[in-house]
C-alpha cells in the first residue's frame, strides 16, 4: 500500500474501522526490494514494510489472538472483494481460510505476548485458484501509542512464480529464505 491508501483493521479492535497507511513500502514503488536487518541478525527480503494506527487497546489486541481462526476470519472477511470467508480448518499454529477467491494456509503461527506489545509471525500460502499460488512470511507488531495502537507489518520472502516477475516489471528477487 501506498501512503495515503486506506486499509482495513480487525472488528475485533472495536468496531469495523479503517485506519490510514503512514508509511509504507513495497516493490517497483520505492526502490525496489531491500534487505533488513531483523532479530537474530537474519536477512530476508523485505516486500513490504507498513505501519498503521488502530483505534483500540493493546488489551483488545491481545484478546483478539486468543482464538487466531476467528481473528483472521474476521480480518479476511473485510477486505474488498471477497464474498465468502470460512474457517476450514485451525491448529494450535495454524488456519485455513477457503474464500470466494482462493484458500489461505497459514502456518507456523507464533504469538509472543508482552506488557507492552504483541509480536505474531506466521508463513502464509495463497492460492488462488490452480494457476496462482503466493507464498510469503508474516510479522505483525501491535505497540501502544497515544492514538491506540500502532500496527506494523513487514511482509518478507515472497515467492509467486509466473506472477511476481511480469506484473512488477521483473523487480521479484528469487526467494532466499532466512540465513542464518
Amino acid at each position: 500500500m501506498l501512503p495515503g491508501l486506506v486499509c482495513v483493521a480487525s472488528r475485533r479492535c472495536g468496531l469495523a474501522h479503517q485506519h490510514r497507511v503512514s508509511r509504507a513500502r513495497a516493490p517497483g514503488v520505492m526502490a525496489g526490494f531491500d534487505n533488513m536487518k531483523l532479530r537474530r541478525g537474519l536477512t530476508v527480503s523485505i516486500w513490504f514494510d507498513g505501519e498503521s494506527d488502530i483505534d483500540c487497546t493493546l488489551h483488545q489486541v491481545k484478546r483478539a489472538f486468543d482464538n487466531h481462526g476467528e481473528h483472521y476470519v474476521g480480518v479476511t472477511s473485510l477486505m474488498p472483494g471477497l464474498t465468502t470467508v470460512e474457517l476450514v480448518d485451525q491448529g494450535s499454529d495454524s488456519v485455513t481460510i477457503r474464500t470466494n477467491e482462493g484458500v489461505i494456509d497459514r502456518t507456523n503461527i507464533a504469538k509472543r505476548i508482552e506488557a507492552d506489545r504483541v509480536i505474531v509471525d506466521f508463513e502464509e500460502q495463497y492460492a488462488a485458484g490452480s494457476r496462482i499460488t503466493v507464498t510469503s512470511h508474516f510479522s505483525d507488531e501491535f505497540t501502544t501509542s497515544s492514538s491506540g495502537v500502532t500496527h506494523r507489518v513487514v511482509i518478507s520472502d515472497v515467492e509467486a512464480p509466473g506472477f511476481l516477475a511480469s506484473s512488477t516489471g521483473g523487480l521479484a528477487a528469487p526467494k532466499r529464505g532466512m540465513l542464518s
